[in-house]
């Protein structure tokens, strides 16, 4: 069964799409939309331009009455002498002989999961802390539920391996 709008003729929105397709229109003539026509652009822009000047105008009378040119200040480079014996003995970046070995590290996330819920996680934990290997740095550790009341480790291992050169 067809909808019973379907075969209406009624257009309730026609007055929108007529104003668009009459704007249109203007546009396409080279008329403005405005209702003021060409002569309000041209008449802006006058107003602009005298503004500006006025505003320049009033630059000038001020720079007169503060410091008599109206040249700007000069910038503190220009004042001061240049002085570049003083730190010629400073190396910002530092000496390439005297850069330290580059340490490798690795950081890696541990899940430790129980066997039953009866398995005590604190003293895993501490055991799994007697863990020492050269180089290994145990970060922190919390338990997170897993379900059913069942949490598991997770512990941050950083690896920390140095050249030997």
């Amino acid at each position: 069964m067809a909808h019973p709008l379907l075969f209406d003729s009624t257009w309730t929105q026609q007055w929108k799409y007529e104003s668009a397709e009459a704007y249109y229109q203007q546009v396409l003539s080279g008329a403005s939309g405005s209702p003021a026509g060409k002569g309000s652009s041209e008449a802006a822009s006058a107003d602009i331009t005298a503004l500006v000047k006025k505003l320049e105008a009033r630059v000038v009378a001020l720079e007169k009455s503060a410091g008599g040119s109206s040249q700007s200040a000069p910038t503190p480079a220009e004042s001061k002498p240049a002085d570049d014996d003083d730190d010629d003995d400073f190396d910002p970046f530092g000496d390439d002989s005297e850069k330290p070995a580059l340490i490798a590290k690795s950081s890696l996330l541990i899940d430790v999961k129980p066997w039953d819920d009866e398995t005590d996680m604190k003293e895993l934990e501490r055991l799994v802390r007697t863990v020492e290997m050269d180089g290994l740095l145990w970060g922190a550790a919390k338990l997170v539920p897993v379900g059913y009341g069942i949490k598991k480790l997770q512990i941050n291992a950083l690896f920390a391996i140095t050249p030997y050169l």
